[in-house]
């Protein structure tokens, strides 16, 4: 799948572009090391923010 930088992404979508688990993401949120907008209950999360979480997972 590619990640459009500008494109926002569900909570779902982004567990499967990472291949984490929905608690790790939310532990990444939590940690602020995963940046995401709320909206009501839910989160979003910009490509942008997805790219860079791939690349600290690289690294």
């Amino acid at each position: 799948m590619q990640v459009i930088p500008n494109e926002i992404y569900t909570l779902k979508e982004t567990e499967e572009i990472l291949k984490l688990s929905r608690s790790t993401i939310l532990r990444l949120i939590k940690k602020s090391e995963l940046k995401t907008v709320k909206i009501g209950r839910q989160h979003r999360i910009l490509g942008r923010e997805i790219l860079k979480m791939v690349r600290y997972i690289e690294n």
